[in-house]
């Protein structure tokens, strides 16, 4: 969903804020939605295809108007799904693996453009440490894993058995299913 008239606003005014304040470094965050729906690997231009992805696109491009003090840097970072203790992604794919008949679609082939919680907030360390310049960076764990590897992470963490996967002709109908309307395919990855 897009950030509302009021929402946007609010937005622009605390980046102007703190603009405004002498911090020798800013860094903002923002998504990889912005590349659009179907995240190809290595993908550099912003292709936003949601009213949300739009809508971080252009804070981000609100971002970079800011005026900044001399010497200042200032990072926007685009998060993938963050996983980890307490995040929404790991709170899902725990309510999957013990949802009756869940089952991967593609056997989880596609990237998961995650990154886990703790190298993301090692990442915003080092850049408040120096050295980076300022920019728009990705930050999504290198490699990228697979739905499949994360899944089995968690299976493992909790110590059940890896989640099934569904077959792809099952996947492929879901796929059309949740696609159907929005003039949206997922890439093909197989």
């Amino acid at each position: 969903m897009g950030a509302s008239g009021e929402t946007r606003r609010t937005s622009q005014d605390i980046l102007r804020n703190i603009g405004a304040l002498p911090a020798p470094v800013i860094v903002s965050f923002s998504t990889i939605a912005v590349y659009g729906t179907c995240i190809a690997e290595g993908r550099k231009t912003p292709r936003p295809d949601s009213s949300y992805a739009k809508a971080k696109l252009a804070l981000e491009e609100y971002a970079q108007t800011v005026p900044a003090a001399p010497g200042r840097r200032h990072y926007i970072l685009r998060l993938g799904h963050v996983y980890g203790a307490g995040q929404w992604v790991s709170r899902e794919i725990v309510e999957n693996i013990r949802r009756e008949g869940f089952g991967l679609p593609f056997d989880g082939r596609t990237a998961s453009n995650t990154i886990w919680v703790r190298h993301a907030a090692r990442t915003v360390c080092r850049l408040l440490e120096g050295g980076t310049p300022s920019g728009i960076y990705d930050l999504t764990d290198t490699p990228n894993q697979s739905w499949r590897q994360l899944y089995d992470l968690h299976t493992a963490a909790l110590g059940l058995p890896p989640v099934p996967s569904l077959p792809d002709d099952v996947a492929e109908q879901q796929d059309e299913r949740s696609a159907a309307g929005t003039g949206l395919r997922r890439e093909k990855t197989h």
